[in-house]
């Protein structure tokens, strides 16, 4: 894929930021909320969705990496975003397959699922921030786990993960707490 080079025209509408997550329903309106709060009511963002996420552009034929692209390139060419947020979670369905194989295969109790998610889940973010990093260069990319409470289907929490380092884990001082939302424990 090739680099894509900022539009030279003036741009109209001018977002902040354009949020790249699954399409689960229990993060769309947090998702929205959560960013409007942190960053003020100023911020307008657009939204690219698919089922788990950044999974295709960190494990899909090129073919379904073009498809994500060509969604976000629409967005990076007409609103001219600072940054791309891509946005990872919990309970993902999309995931869920590939968790349980990995596990089986790695002969890991079920009782670990979670973290075997994370582990997967913020390897494969970092994947899709240097692949968009390489065909985007002028954007910011920024990286989230949002926690979901599956008895209450709902987000109920948001991480920043660490870009600068290279190993998938989190900072436990980048956990956001903004109302509504509360802690959910990791485990």
């Amino acid at each position: 894929m090739d680099t894509i080079r900022p539009p030279e025209e003036a741009v109209i509408d001018q977002c902040s930021a354009t949020i790249d997550c699954c399409i689960d329903f229990r993060l769309q309106d947090q998702i929205g909320s959560f960013f409007q709060m942190e960053r003020g009511e100023d911020f307008q963002a657009d939204r690219v969705t698919a089922a788990g996420g950044c999974l295709d552009l960190a494990r899909g034929t090129e073919a379904e990496k073009a498809v994500r692209i060509k969604d976000l390139s629409v967005s990076v060419s007409k609103h001219r975003p600072e940054e791309v947020i891509l946005v990872i979670h919990t309970h993902c369905a999309a995931y869920e397959s590939l968790v349980r194989r990995c596990m089986v295969e790695q002969e890991i109790a079920l009782d670990h699922m979670l973290e075997c998610e994370r582990q997967i889940q913020v390897a494969d973010a970092h994947v899709a921030a240097d692949y968009l990093r390489s065909i985007f260069p002028f954007v910011t990319v920024r990286l989230y786990r949002a926690l979901v409470d599956p008895a209450k289907r709902r987000m109920v929490g948001l991480q920043r993960l660490s870009l600068m380092d290279n190993s998938p884990s989190m900072l436990a001082s980048d956990f956001l707490r903004i109302e509504p939302f509360s802690a959910l424990r990791m485990p």
